[in-house]
């Protein structure tokens, strides 16, 4: 994400762009082709005209800017001839809680002016490396969103309470190990003073009806 709008996205298949374009999740799709997954793309594209100021957080397939969502959107409907529609059902969710135990979560103190991987505007770095856990300038829904794609696959609602960015290690931590990585997941969110709890809610799947390859530029 660049001031005014601009965004450049490097080596992403179609299926990523979407996960960027509808801020869903990669377990959220249904239907497509293969190529959607193996083929990848780069992306440049800037508004027609500067409305106001942009937000520039992003992750790496993540965009802040609901503006931008929508103008990736219109890309990807033009050149992809991408047709999707959503379909919610009930189903099995999580629900991120305070636990009633201390947080151990810090306050962020990153800025523009020290960005995290040295990009401005990335943010919301969760990193699972070596058993544990890292937050870098995440939101409480970042890290939801982060527990929802890659830990659970099902919806994760953050209901917290908890505004603004946080910063975590756990390398020092005594957190139990469990036999399995999401009960492991499981313990580092209980050791940050937060819980996921089951519960039952609605479902949402993002349906992709149609797509095509797209021609050069």
């Amino acid at each position: 994400m660049y001031p005014g709008g601009r965004l450049v996205i490097h080596a992403l298949p179609l299926k990523g762009l979407i996960v960027a374009a509808w801020d869903a999740n990669y377990w959220q799709l249904s239907g497509g082709e293969d190529w959607m997954e193996k083929e990848l793309y780069d992306v440049e594209a800037k508004p027609a005209a500067q409305s106001g100021n942009y937000v520039l957080r992003h992750t790496r397939f993540g965009i802040g800017d609901e503006r931008v969502r929508l103008m990736l959107q219109t890309l990807l409907a033009e050149r992809f001839h991408l047709r999707v529609h959503r379909q919610v059902k009930a189903g099995d969710i999580w629900l991120l809680e305070k636990s009633g135990k201390p947080l151990l979560l810090k306050a962020s103190n990153f800025s523009e002016d020290r960005p995290v991987m040295g990009t401005a505007g990335f943010s919301g770095q969760v990193e699972h490396v070596g058993g544990h856990i890292y937050l870098f300038d995440t939101s409480i829904p970042q890290l939801a969103s982060f527990a929802s794609n890659y830990i659970l696959h099902k919806p994760v609602l953050d209901q917290t309470g908890l505004s603004g960015s946080f910063d975590y290690r756990d390398a020092d931590a005594k957190v139990p190990q469990e036999s399995d990585f999401e009960g492991n997941f499981l313990a580092f969110i209980r050791n940050m003073g937060l819980k996921l709890t089951r519960s039952k809610g609605s479902v949402e799947t993002l349906v992709i009806e149609s797509a095509e390859k797209p021609s050069g530029n």
